[in-house]
């Protein structure tokens, strides 16, 4: 008879793990759904300040769930998700839970030298695109509780605040630069700036 009990409870617990499986994939494919794509207009706008008193901590909660779950996000803009707002979030690789808030984010100083690399964007998924950058950034920003940073960004890590900060200015991965029609569908093309 426990030799039974035990099959049952095997079956149950692999059922079980089964579910939860299930869950994280519905849960990863419904955060993902919220990231705009390329085409949609808000991507093109200039996003207004935070102020202070706004409740923002919805927002910031959203936009850390979508990157913990993407495969290939280093940094998501609030524009990225349909909200109009100076706010956007980075993390130092894709398998980094170290997540940093940029509210209200300005560049105070940049290198004369500069970097071109192959970048991607969540909202042009499948599109790399060669951009030059300045190797070098002191980026000033309030976190999640309005507190004042400054900071010294190098390398990739540069990269990335620019790259998310240019979506706060309605400045796209690919600027308004297609390929002809495949399948009835405008492509993005792979542009240098």
């Amino acid at each position: 008879m426990s030799r039974t009990k035990g099959k049952v409870r095997a079956k149950a617990n692999k059922k079980q793990k089964n579910q939860s499986k299930n869950n994280f994939f519905l849960r990863r494919k419904n955060l993902l759904s919220n990231i705009i794509k390329w085409d949609n207009p808000i991507l093109k706008e200039t996003c207004s300040s935070v102020t202070p008193s706004e409740d923002i901590s919805e927002i910031v909660k959203l936009m850390k769930d979508i990157l913990k779950v993407s495969d290939n996000g280093l940094g998501i803009a609030a524009s990225q998700i349909g909200v109009s707002k100076r706010i956007f979030v980075t993390r130092p690789n894709v398998k980094s839970s170290n997540i940093t808030t940029f509210i209200n984010a300005s560049i105070a100083e940049e290198s004369k030298e500069r970097e071109k690399r192959g970048e991607g964007c969540l909202s042009y998924p499948g599109i790399i695109s060669v951009i030059d950058r300045p190797s070098e950034v002191t980026i000033e920003y309030h976190d999640e509780n309005f507190k004042s940073h400054r900071k010294k960004l190098k390398g990739l890590d540069a990269c990335v605040v620019c790259h998310e900060m240019d979506h706060t200015l309605g400045v796209c991965l690919v600027a308004n630069t297609w390929k002809e029609e495949q399948n009835g569908e405008a492509v993005p093309k792979d542009v240098e700036r």
